[in-house]
């Protein structure tokens, strides 16, 4: 065989392999393409819905603050004794120079 017959065979060996690599990049890159985009559809139904239950659960909570609101104007304190409620007999007071929220469980 000759130097050129050698670099041709070489050169069509070479071809092959690239076209199959290449097509090989090509359908990961397909099959990548096709996997992200069913995702950003499922997201998008998943959004609606997630829309759709806060709509439902803002509503509910207004529901709820409206009959909190009605059931606190009919309470008396003399209903809350009845009911168990206990003054306090020693309040106990928390101060901070700062503007920060402070929780005591007791």
């Amino acid at each position: 065989m000759s130097n050129s017959n050698v670099l041709t065979r070489t050169l069509e060996v070479t071809r092959g392999t690239l076209f199959v690599h290449v097509a090989l990049v090509g359908a990961v890159c397909l099959g990548l393409y096709g996997y992200f985009l069913f995702g950003a559809i499922s997201n998008g139904g998943e959004i609606g819905r997630m829309q759709t239950e806060i709509r439902e659960q803002s509503s509910r909570l207004g529901e709820l603050e409206a009959e909190y609101m009605a059931l606190k104007k009919t309470l008396s304190i003399e209903e809350a004794y009845e009911l168990g409620f206990v003054s306090a007999t020693q309040p106990t007071y928390l101060a901070s120079e700062q503007n920060t929220t402070v929780a005591v469980n007791r």
